[in-house]
């Protein structure tokens, strides 16, 4: 029993991996989340002008650079699962990476004040 099912599942992984390299374009997905990663960093700079007495260590810098990283790599999936044309794609991933840390900041900080 445990045989068969580990085969069906081999065979539906393989099968869901394939699916998934044939309709992802690897430059447009490199571009789209380099853009989204430099929009994190960007993101971080704009609140260190914003506030210059703010000390904003190494660690968000690359904190926020993974984060933005993610959000793209999210909206990137979702756009293209869509078929939505390539110049919008990259454009709409790299913005999402500029107001993703910010919203990632939001809602962690909801949650931790929800539960005091």
């Amino acid at each position: 029993m445990y045989i068969f099912l580990f085969a069906c599942y081999r065979k539906l992984r393989k099968r869901a991996v394939v699916y998934i390299m044939k309709n992802i374009d690897l430059i447009e997905l490199v571009i789209s989340i380099t853009l989204a990663s430099f929009g994190g960093i960007v993101n971080r700079l704009v609140e260190l002008e914003k506030d210059p007495t703010k000390n904003i260590t190494l660690k968000q810098y690359i904190g926020s650079a993974f984060i933005s990283l993610f959000v793209g790599i999210v909206i990137y999936s979702f756009f293209k699962h869509y078929d939505l044309e390539r110049y919008f794609l990259i454009t709409a991933t790299a913005i999402s990476g500029f107001i993703g840390s910010p919203i990632i900041d939001i809602v962690f900080s909801h949650i931790i004040q929800k539960k005091r």
